[in-house]
């Protein structure tokens, strides 16, 4: 007799595995910013007596500087202070390079998004763009696909459902059937989901209770239903940059901020004292050990923060040497799947430690993000023509050729004619001319 997992099991085991209450923890706290860190720091050590705060913050407070000025240099808008959702959204959708009418009907698509990046009236503007541009349905289905893999995540849907869906599929998933789950759950339980009629998801995907409440944690806790949101509020909280990195007599130099300078949590030596006094009462022992599991629990998931902060810090900026040497003009394209490999961090681990996480560098302050371009903007014309031209501006004398060896030098594989034909693009005379 052939004995075979029942995949009702798997999934059941997958479930609660995935999203115990301390891996849930744990990713929320991978991916709070400092500032919110400190604040769960003092609600930690408030709720849990063993827990005594041994170094304050001087990493915040050392301020007030202003908030620096967010330098685009990734082309998406990774700050949404100050910027509309309509501008940033014109934004990525300038850098797509799309035809001249696929640009025009674009923009009428996001004009009519709400405040929530929903757009309620679709089947009308659609059918207004046909009209006006004779082009088919599926154009323009296919022209709001764009407009939907853009930032936010779940801007540009037509209903709740969609939002959602869109964000699990853009998700950064370790396993195929968390991911089958949610979807499935999203398609056709959201209504018990707003009820929290949890018995009726449990019994019809054969899950337990408890599967079912860790699947509505993660919806509530990863996903929007209004991504505008962000670009209705400003926060008047500073940025503050996690780590320091400068590239120093050939070397790289990254100092973690968060350890250095930051607020630090450890065990209170008191309680520790009282857990081990013959004379205190066995009630108040068996609370305080309660506590001091908590606490150790808590200060583990803290170290592994730092740990993996470091680790994809470290590995991205020396991926970046050009971008410290040269500055923003020199970030090179690297992709967030070939980083979490190349760690061996889950994807959805490495997506919350990059998210809201800043970097102080000799030429400002950046979103971690920032310095992890996505696929498919990478290095624009548009950028290798600022390249050329930076290039140009440094080296006045030199020829297109002799600039060409420089950027293939500095890892820039381009070819003469583009340095010529960028050259010209940019109004810049030829060597002869810049210097007769």
């Amino acid at each position: 007799m052939k004995l075979s997992h029942s995949p009702i099991l798997t999934q059941k085991l997958s479930i609660r595995q995935t999203l115990s209450p301390k891996i849930i923890q744990m990713l929320n706290l991978f991916q709070k910013s400092y500032a919110d860190f400190i604040d769960e720091a003092h609600a930690q050590v408030e709720n849990n007596v063993l827990l005594d705060i041994i170094q304050e913050d001087t990493l915040l407070f050392k301020l007030p500087l202003p908030t620096p000025k967010q330098e685009d240099i990734t082309e998406f808008l990774p700050s949404t202070s100050g910027i509309s959702l309509y501008d940033s959204l014109v934004h990525q959708i300038e850098q797509l390079h799309l035809s001249k009418d696929d640009h025009a009907m674009s923009l009428m698509i996001i004009a009519q998004l709400d405040a929530q990046g929903f757009i309620s009236n679709y089947t009308h503007i659609k059918e207004t763009i046909k009209a006006l541009y004779s082009v088919s349905d599926r154009k323009v289905n296919d022209l709001l696909k764009i407009i939907q893999s853009c930032e936010p995540e779940g801007v540009g849907s037509r209903n709740l459902q969609e939002c959602l869906l869109i964000q699990i599929h853009h998700y950064q998933f370790e396993n195929d059937t968390l991911r089958g789950l949610l979807r499935q759950v999203v398609t056709r339980y959201l209504q018990a989901l707003a009820e929290k009629n949890y018995a009726l998801i449990a019994k019809d995907l054969d899950l337990d209770i408890k599967g079912v409440v860790a699947l509505a944690e993660f919806i509530s806790q990863n996903l929007t239903p209004d991504p505008g949101a962000p670009f209705r509020t400003s926060s008047s909280r500073p940025l503050i940059p996690s780590l320091y990195c400068e590239w120093k007599n050939d070397t790289l130099i990254l100092t973690n901020l968060e350890k250095k300078q930051g607020i630090q949590v450890g065990l209170s030596e008191h309680y520790l004292k009282l857990i081990s006094d013959p004379s205190a009462d066995k009630q108040t022992k068996e609370y305080l050990e309660k506590k001091l599991e908590k606490a150790k629990e808590w200060i583990e998931i803290v170290q592994k923060r730092q740990e993996n902060l470091e680790k994809v810090a470290f590995l991205l900026m020396s991926k970046q040497i050009l971008f410290l040497k040269k500055g923003p003009l020199y970030l090179n394209p690297f992709l967030q799947k070939d980083l979490a490999q190349a760690l061996d961090i889950n994807p959805s681990t490495l997506s919350r430690i990059l998210n809201s996480k800043y970097i102080d560098t000799p030429h400002g302050m950046f979103a971690l993000k920032q310095l992890c371009p996505r696929s498919h903007f990478g290095k624009t014309s548009e950028k290798l023509k600022a390249i050329v031209a930076q290039c140009i501006q440094e080296n006045k004398a030199a020829s297109d050729q002799k600039i060409t060896l420089i950027l293939n030098k500095d890892g820039i594989p381009i070819a003469r004619r583009t340095v010529t034909k960028f050259r010209q693009l940019s109004d810049i005379q030829n060597s002869y001319k810049r210097h007769s």
